[in-house]
């Protein structure tokens, strides 16, 4: 009888979902700017559900003030420093982790067309790929090729995001399209005032990151 127990719990074990590890790579000059006002701290809050964090980078350029290094750094990321282009650096780390067989998940934290090839490359060697970012000028590309589209500012309001595939291996097969989950809006009610949208609702508390940039 003793045996069964251990043998049931094993099968319970093995049927377990293995969570995956994820890869969190910042594009900071795109999006660590005072008039986008993105909390890197919910940031990965967001990113949590899909995976467990492994890797969390942002790289800067070489005009990021001291103030600005210390907010990130205390925010659980690593700061990378680089005197040429952010998007290349950031593109060579984002392959290096497509071979990593540790990652499971490659997601970069960016509005920038240029991260296209990436992606795509990420899911031919078969990682799940998400795609953070906000408006304006979040790249329609991006969120046409990565498998899970965040935008930041989207609560309330159509937000598009797809599900990881549960198997990659055959990297050669077509990608499958899944429905888009929408977010109904509910008409105002006569006589009722609607709600304020979250572009038009005062900000209560300024994140660390954001006082580094204005100062």
């Amino acid at each position: 009888m003793a045996m069964a127990n251990v043998l049931d719990q094993m099968k319970d074990i093995l049927k377990k979902p293995k969570e995956k590890n994820m890869a969190v790579l910042v594009d900071g000059p795109n999006m660590i700017r005072k008039e986008l006002g993105i909390d890197l701290d919910k940031v990965k809050k967001k990113l949590q559900k899909y995976g467990k964090i492994k890797v969390a980078k942002v790289f800067l350029d070489q005009f990021a003030s001291d103030k600005l290094i210390e907010a990130v750094t205390n925010q659980g990321y690593e700061v990378v420093i680089i005197p040429s282009d952010v998007d290349v650096a950031l593109a060579i780390e984002a392959t290096e982790y497509m071979f990593s067989p540790y990652i499971d998940i490659i997601t970069i934290v960016s509005r920038d067309s240029d991260y296209k090839p990436v992606l795509t490359k990420a899911k031919e060697h078969g990682k799940d790929t998400i795609i953070v970012g906000t408006e304006p000028d979040f790249s329609s590309a991006l969120k046409n090729t990565a498998d899970i589209v965040i935008d930041l500012k989207a609560e309330g309001a159509l937000m598009e995001r797809r599900e990881p595939r549960e198997d990659r291996r055959d990297y050669g097969r077509e990608r499958r399209v899944h429905n888009e989950e929408r977010i109904e809006q509910k008409p105002d009610l006569p006589g009722k005032k609607s709600e304020p949208s979250i572009s038009q609702k005062p900000v209560e508390e300024k994140s660390k990151v954001d006082a580094a940039i204005e100062k």
